[in-house]
C-alpha cells in the first residue's frame, strides 16, 4: 500500500510539474525490447519488438500492439490514463498468466485433447499447453506452429476503397439513338415554326414532341441531356459511321447499377491496338433492365485518334469507381460459409478467437467492415483457413469450446478366458 501511496503522489507532481504540449510517439530502446506489455487501446498482451510504438504521457509509459492504436490514443488520451490511477487505486492488476486459473491442458494441433494436468499430447506426442479461465473459446497455436503454418495477422484500419468495374463493348451502330434524336429535333423545329395554326394540328405537333423526348428518357437521356439537343441542328453522325469520336455498348449488371453513373470515366483496351488505351465518358444508361441477363445498356462515347475504332470492334471496358473511406480488412480475412462470416482475431501470445462481422462493400482487395470489428483489432490474414479447419475437426460445440470429449488413457486389453478356466 505504501508503495502504491508514493507512486500515486511521483504521478500527482509530475502532473503538475508539466507542461501541456503534442503527445509524440516514439521508438522504443533497445532496453524495452522483449518486455511483456498490454496495449492500452486493444487490452492485447504482447511483446514489445525493434517495430514497437510508444507514447510517453504524465509519467507514464504505453506500448500499442499494431498501427492506429497510438492514433487512437492520442485523441483521448485521458480515458487510459485515468483507468491506470483507478486500477492503482482499487489495487487492481492485470493478471500475468501465471496469476490465471489454468481449466485444462491441451494441444495446439489437436484441441480435441483435454487433460487435467500438463504432459504430452497422446496423438502427436507435443507437449500439451495451459487454458486459462476466461481463454476457453480461445484456440491457442505454438510459436513454432505458427510459424511452420505462415500465419500471419494484420490491423484493422479505415482505408480509401476503389473499385475496377470491368464489362466487355462494342463499337455500335446505335441507329435507334440516331433516329430518336432525328424525331425529337424535327419535332421541336415544328413546335417552334408554330404561329397562326388550328388548335388541332398544334395538339398533334406537341404530342409527337412529347413522345419524341420520351423515347428519348427511356434511352437514358436526362432532361438536361434533352435540352442540351436545343442547341444542335442535326442528330450525332457518329452514332452510326464513326469519326472524331465513336459510340460502344455496354451491359451494366443489376448489382453494379448503383456504381456506375453518366459523366463517369472509362478506359478501353483491344485486341486490335495491344497497349493502346482509348477514353471515353458514360453518356446514357438505360432506364430498363434486361429480363434475360438482368443488365442495362450504357451508351459510351469515346475519342477516335486516328479513326482506329470500328464499327463492331470488341472491347475491354474499365471503370474505377471511388467508394470513400470505409472501415477495411483483407478480403484474405474474410471466410464466407454462406450462412455467416466470419474472421480470426489475433489476440497475441499465439492465442486466435473466431468474430462473426458484417461486411458491406467488396473493392481491390479489400471488404468494408459494418460490424463486429474496430479500429486497431488484429485479424489473421494468412492461415485463418488451417485455424477454421483446426477448430472444427470435432464438431458440435467444437467451432466455439474445443472438444467436449477428454481423451482418457485407453485401458488394457483383457483376452478372452479360455474355454473350462475358472
Amino acid at each position: 500500500m505504501r508503495k502504491i501511496t508514493i507512486f500515486l503522489l511521483t504521478v500527482v507532481f509530475i502532473i503538475s510539474c508539466s507542461k501541456t504540449g503534442e503527445i509524440l510517439t516514439r521508438k522504443v530502446n533497445d532496453n524495452e525490447i522483449g518486455k511483456e506489455v498490454i496495449c492500452p487501446v486493444t487490452k492485447n498482451k504482447f511483446n514489445v519488438t525493434l517495430k514497437t510504438k510508444a507514447i510517453d504521457y504524465k509519467g507514464q509509459t504505453y506500448y500499442f500492439c499494431c498501427p492506429g492504436c497510438d492514433s487512437e490514443f492520442i485523441k483521448n488520451p485521458e480515458e487510459f490514463f485515468e483507468q491506470e490511477i483507478k486500477n492503482l487505486q482499487t489495487g487492481q492488476q492485470e493478471y500475468s498468466a501465471t496469476d490465471k486459473e489454468i481449466v485444462y491442458w491441451t494441444c495446439s494441433m489437436h484441441p480435441q485433447v483435454r487433460s487435467d494436468k500438463p504432459g504430452k499430447c497422446p496423438i502427436c506426442a507435443m507437449a500439451l499447453i495451459p487454458i486459462y479461465k476466461g481463454e476457453e473459446d480461445k484456440i491457442v497455436v505454438d510459436e513454432k506452429i505458427r510459424k511452420t503454418l505462415g500465419i500471419k495477422s494484420q490491423p484493422v484500419e479505415k482505408m480509401h476503397l476503389t473499385k475496377t468495374i470491368r464489362l466487355p463493348a462494342r463499337v455500335a451502330y446505335d441507329h435507334e439513338l440516331y433516329l430518336a434524336q432525328q424525331e425529337y429535333l424535327s419535332s421541336l423545329k415544328n413546335w417552334q415554326k408554330i404561329s397562326d395554326i388550328g388548335e388541332e394540328q398544334e395538339n398533334r405537333i406537341k404530342e409527337t414532341l412529347n413522345a419524341a423526348k420520351f423515347r428519348l428518357s427511356l434511352l437514358g437521356y436526362t432532361d438536361e441531356d434533352i435540352e442540351k439537343l436545343h442547341e444542335v441542328t442535326e442528330p450525332d453522325k457518329n452514332l452510326i459511321y464513326p469519326g472524331k469520336n465513336v459510340w460502344m455498348h455496354a451491359d451494366i449488371y443489376e448489382y453494379d447499377l448503383h456504381l456506375v453513373k453518366p459523366g463517369q470515366e472509362v478506359v478501353a483496351t483491344t485486341s486490335a491496338y495491344p497497349g493502346e488505351k482509348f477514353r471515353g465518358i458514360v453518356r446514357f444508361i438505360e432506364t430498363i433492365l434486361n429480363p434475360q441477363t438482368r443488365s442495362a445498356k450504357a451508351r459510351i462515347v469515346f475519342e477516335n485518334p486516328g479513326k482506329k475504332l470500328k464499327l463492331e470492334m470488341y472491347a475491354d471496358l474499365g471503370i474505377v469507381v471511388n467508394l470513400g473511406k470505409h472501415l477495411s480488412i483483407p478480403e484474405t480475412a474474410l471466410i464466407d460459409t454462406g450462412t455467416r462470416k466470419i474472421v480470426y482475431l489475433d489476440l497475441g501470445n499465439g492465442r486466435y478467437k473466431m468474430q462473426q462481422v458484417k461486411t458491406g462493400l467488396e473493392a481491390e482487395g479489400y471488404i468494408q467492415v459494418l460490424e463486429g470489428l474496430r479500429i486497431g483489432n488484429l485479424v489473421v490474414v494468412d492461415g485463418n483457413f488451417i485455424l477454421d479447419s483446426q477448430s472444427t475437426l470435432t464438431g458440435g460445440q467444437a467451432l466455439l469450446y474445443g472438444a467436449a470429449e477428454e481423451i482418457k488413457e485407453k485401458p488394457k486389453r483383457v483376452e478372452d478366458k479360455r474355454e473350462g478356466d475358472e
